[in-house]
């Protein structure tokens, strides 16, 4: 039988016991207490990892441009890994702009650039 299939059950109907027991006791006076621990090993098999690409540009097209090349590499490296598309997950994708005070530079003077950010959560299994 499995270890892991049992143990849980087995904490289970000990807590019933002990409450139907100290339900009565608590009549007559007496009581018992039930105290146990247990142990559950098992090797992992699967792993769930966060992964991303920020890019920034002086523009959102050369920012979006080198961020779709980035993520493309990484998705390429998935798929060599034989990550199946269908455990690859967006969970976030996000452009905005920055704007930057340039050193050296008149006050009131800014730099812009834009970000974009592409996040992916991607399911590892077998490991």
């Amino acid at each position: 039988m499995n270890l892991m299939k049992i143990l849980p059950g087995l904490g289970i109907c000990l807590v019933l016991l002990a409450s139907s027991v100290l339900a009565d006791d608590a009549l007559e006076g007496r009581h018992i207490t039930v105290d146990g621990t247990g142990t559950v090993r098992a090797r992992p098999d699967l792993a769930i990892a966060e992964l991303g690409v920020t890019s920034r540009g002086e523009s959102a097209t050369a920012a979006m441009a080198e961020n779709n090349r980035m993520v493309a590499s990484l998705l390429q490296a998935l798929r060599d890994q034989d990550v199946a598309e269908a455990d690859v997950l967006t969970t976030d994708f996000s452009i905005h702009r920055e704007q930057q005070n340039r050193r050296g530079v008149e006050d009131g003077q800014e730099q812009e650039s834009f970000v974009v950010r592409n996040l992916v959560q991607v399911t590892v299994r077998d490991i």
